[in-house]
């Protein structure tokens, strides 16, 4: 959520009722960039509507200058990118800088700023070599969207950092059914505390990992945190609130 652009929306915007609504859901899941990817789904239940008025506005706001589209999801269950516009003025720059005859950015560019230091090619490819060399390789398009959430924040680690710390992770689990599913791993930030080490590698804590296996793909399936806790009953008490953490943290990106 950024406050930068909820309170823009609230002073500045040019819409009323559901347009609104439309506006001000984007802005709850937009980052300080204006970038966000919310599910025409979610939007439209935001905005107390239907998905068909939702496509429509979002045309209408693109036409506006307000929003425009820098990656279009495939179909698959990968999310549209979308980022938010301060508006276009009568000479056709908008508020923010940008005119309206430039190129809008696409989600390449935007990744090959944030890791220009890499002779990388596009945020799908960089996932593609994430993907392929990660040991537990499930819920790929859960992985994708997570991989992207945390690519395009400002602090997002490098790729090759991505990369050798997977190695390492790979290396340190003797039994491969405890690894954790890689939407996990990337939700955790597991590549801060998989480095190399000359030392005896920490075990890891499996009884978390195996609960938050089976939360995690019920939290993306919508299940209610009650069936979500039918599946971790027996589980040790204290792996509970870490996983409601990462339950809620996914149901309020949906």
């Amino acid at each position: 959520m950024s406050v930068r652009w909820i309170s823009f929306v609230w002073e500045s915007s040019p819409y009323e009722g559901r347009r609104l609504l439309l506006h001000l859901a984007l802005a709850d899941f937009a980052n300080d960039e204006g970038t966000c990817f919310p599910s025409q789904k979610t939007l439209a239940l935001k905005a107390r509507t239907t998905e068909t008025w939702v496509s429509a506005s979002v045309r209408q706001m693109i036409k506006d200058g307000l929003l425009e589209i820098i990656e279009k999801g495939n179909g698959r269950g990968n999310r549209t990118i979308y980022k938010l516009n301060k508006g276009v003025t009568d000479n056709g720059v908008t508020h923010n800088g940008v005119t309206s005859d430039q190129q809008s950015p696409n989600v390449q560019e935007l990744y090959l700023y944030k890791n220009r230091k890499e002779p990388s090619n596009n945020v799908s490819s960089e996932f593609e070599q994430f993907w392929n060399k990660y040991p537990r390789r499930v819920a790929k398009v859960a992985a994708r969207n997570v991989f992207l959430s945390v690519m395009l924040k400002p602090n997002a680690p490098s790729l090759d950092t991505l990369l050798t710390a997977v190695d390492n992770y790979a290396k340190s689990e003797i039994d491969k059914k405890y690894i954790a599913h890689p939407a996990t791993w990337l939700r955790q930030g597991r590549w801060e505390d998989d480095q190399p080490s000359t030392t005896t590698p920490v075990r890891k804590d499996w009884h978390l990992d195996q609960a938050l296996d089976r939360v995690v793909p019920f939290a993306h399936q919508r299940k209610s945190w009650e069936e979500c806790l039918d599946l971790i009953s027996a589980f040790e008490p204290r792996v509970i609130e870490p996983c409601k953490k990462i339950y809620d943290e996914i149901r309020a990106q949906q």
